[in-house]
């Protein structure tokens, strides 16, 4: 009996003993352990059974493209002017400037990427293509007249003024982006993934314009054609709203070594309406800036057991190609210079903004 008292004694005393002990290591950790929102520095994981770590997507583009500076004419209403037949252009009364309305030209974009174990790296490569083309006309009441902008008809004003004009640019985009990032939690919400890769561009644009008159036509017509190469940096980010929806962005600059080839044609009246064609060939070299800017959201879902993932992705990009457009003004009539010839380098950007709609494939 005073065994059995000795051993419950001991048995209680060790209970407390290490109930004690428990309650001090657990306020100890309480008090170190990181709490689940401030969480950070942590790889980004897709999370799927088994993975391959490898992905690829396919996507479709709404894009407008434009170009600068390719306003092609003013049309000046005022009220005086019998369609170029006499009269002066000036002054400009109820003067518009004539552009282009910039359509929306399809696109694809295609994409295969993976991760690697070291360090979870994210590679990427990615081919983007865009046919764009635009056409616009204008025909001018008969109190009004078209005040060409690249090229005049004829020797001397008023001659050298039309009824209309109509206008066509066209050309095909090709990109090509080589990348590798670092995609990690900010906080259990918010994944950075800092890219340094390479960019490759080829643009092909044609423009002509073809002024129209009583006693006279006028045409223009060139050729720019476009290939860089050189170092892209940027970051991607996920805004991490649930385990389906998500925001994402991309914000992203290019330098590229380019080389623009310029072709122009002008096809000019003379005189006695007869026309009179003149070439010009040009080739520069030159250091392009690219600026890239997209914002969209993203829902996925697992499949397969969760060794598969789908995500449709819906996009808002921006393109902005500083000074890729090379090409040479040639005047010929009332307002160039005193031989009726004038010279007037442009370099104006190109721009890309529209809508994407991908769907990706992790696997």
């Amino acid at each position: 009996m005073k065994w059995n008292k000795s051993v419950n004694s001991a048995l209680a005393s060790s209970i407390v003993a290490l109930s004690l002990t428990g309650q001090i290591e657990a306020g100890m950790n309480s008090e170190h352990k990181p709490k689940d929102s401030f969480a950070f520095a942590f790889p980004k994981d897709v999370n799927l059974v088994d993975p391959n770590d490898i992905y690829f997507y396919v996507a479709g583009l709404a894009m407008q493209a434009s170009e600068g500076g390719l306003e092609y004419g003013i049309q000046n209403d005022n009220g005086s002017v019998t369609n170029g037949s006499g009269g002066s252009a000036i002054p400009l009364k109820h003067g518009y400037v004539l552009n282009f309305d910039w359509n929306y030209n399809p696109g694809v974009r295609v994409g295969l990427g993976g991760y690697i174990d070291h360090d979870a790296w994210n590679l990427e490569g990615n081919w983007t293509w865009v046919h764009f083309s635009n056409y616009t006309s204008n025909e001018t009441p008969a109190t009004s007249i078209v005040i060409p902008l690249w090229m005049t008809g004829g020797d001397s004003a008023p001659a050298s003024f039309g009824n209309g004009a109509n206008a066509g640019w066209r050309g095909q985009y090709n990109q090509v982006d080589l990348w590798m990032g670092k995609p990690y939690h900010i906080s259990r919400h918010f994944v950075m993934n800092p890219v340094l890769g390479m960019r490759f561009g080829f643009i092909d644009q044609t423009f002509r314009v073809d002024y129209g008159g009583l006693n006279f036509r006028s045409k223009v017509y060139t050729t720019n054609n476009f290939y860089g190469f050189g170092l892209r940096a940027g970051v991607n980010s996920e805004w991490i709203v649930n385990k389906d929806w998500r925001f994402f962005g991309t914000a992203a600059g290019s330098m590229l070594r380019s080389h623009i080839h310029a072709k122009e044609r002008f096809s000019v009246p003379s005189g006695t309406n007869s026309p009179t064609t003149s070439y010009i060939d040009e080739t520069i070299w030159d250091n392009i800036p690219v600026l890239d800017l997209s914002l969209g959201l993203q829902w996925g879902m697992f499949f397969n057991c969760e060794r598969n993932y789908v995500a449709v992705r819906a996009a808002y990009e921006f393109q902005e190609w500083f000074d890729l457009f090379y090409v040479r003004k040639i005047y010929n009539g009332g307002f160039a210079n005193s031989n009726g010839f004038g010279n007037e380098a442009l370099r104006t950007d190109f721009s890309l903004n529209g809508f994407s709609l991908a769907v990706q494939f992790d696997f």
